[in-house]
Formats: C-alpha cells, structure tokens, sequence
C-alpha cells in the first residue's frame, strides 16, 4: 500500500501478548514454518503442516472465550499550513447473540459489502483490486462503513487540529 499511495512515512502494528513475537521467530528459525517436503519415516511431510497441526489446538478458543478487533488509522495532513489529523477508530466484540467471531464480522462483513458493490455495478473495476481501491471510488467507503453499522460494527471517525 505505500508504494501505491505516495504517502512518505506508513506503519502497520498489529497488538500481540508479550513474547509472541520471540516464540514465533524461534519457530520460523527451527524450520517448522517451512512448505517443503521432508522424510519422515515412510512419509514425506511439511514441517509447517505438522505445526498447524500440533497448534490448531492451542489456538483455538477456549469454551466462552471471545476475540476483540480493535483498529485505529491517523492521517496527518497539512491543510494549507495547518497540520489536521484525521482519525478512524473501532472496537468490535465477539457477537455472542450469533456466536461471530470479531475478525470474521469485521473482515467478512466488508468483503460481503465490497462483493454487494461489486453485484450492484457501484464498484466496475477490472482484475484483481485492493481494498484501499475500492475505498477510493466516491461513495465506496461510506457505503461500506454503514453496512458494517448495520451489523453492529462501527467505525467512529472524527479529526482534529494540531498544533
């Protein structure tokens, strides 16, 4: 997305309980994040399989247990000599009512209001698109913002000046 936008500086975190990130730089300097092929006994198998299979238990939900979404993008622009931060922010829980996981209402509800656009002619762009793209096509992304409020995920956005 950055060498696409021209945007000078772009940062991505993603928020992770602490030491996620050593574990699993120590799985991936093991090899087991690896796709290739190795004998094993009478069988060839994939390192990374075996993992996926070995962790599908721990990572799945414990019975009651829920995920948060949580999002927050700030864009700094300089409006004619003034510094104006705009701010998209949303928390979204585990919908118990339905029993939806957070990451699937928030990332399949969007694409189930981008595939809508698309069915409806709104979005008529050819190949393969970003969802960035689709964004920037006048009156996409309210559209898609107020189908996720009317699913109960909701997008507060609000700006600011700086000083």
């Amino acid at each position: 997305m950055l060498r696409e936008t021209g945007v000078p500086e772009m940062r991505k975190m993603t928020l992770r309980y602490p030491g996620h990130f050593d574990q699993i730089l120590l799985l991936r300097e093991l090899g087991l994040f690896d796709s290739s092929l190795v004998a094993l006994g009478e069988q060839d198998v994939s390192p990374r399989a075996v993992t996926e299979h070995l962790l599908r238990s721990h990572w799945a939900f414990a019975p009651g247990e829920a995920d948060i979404t949580l999002l927050r993008v700030e864009i700094d622009v300089d409006a004619d000599g003034d510094m104006k931060r705009y701010v998209h922010h949303m928390v979204d829980h585990h919908d118990r009512a339905t029993n939806t996981n957070s990451m699937a209402r928030t990332t399949g509800s969007t694409c189930t209001a981008i595939a809508g656009l698309v069915a409806s002619g709104r979005y008529a762009q050819v190949g393969i698109s970003a969802p960035e793209d689709v964004g920037r096509m006048p009156g996409c992304c309210q559209l898609i913002l107020r189908y996720l409020a009317a699913r109960g995920v909701a997008v507060d956005l609000w700006d600011e000046t700086l000083s």
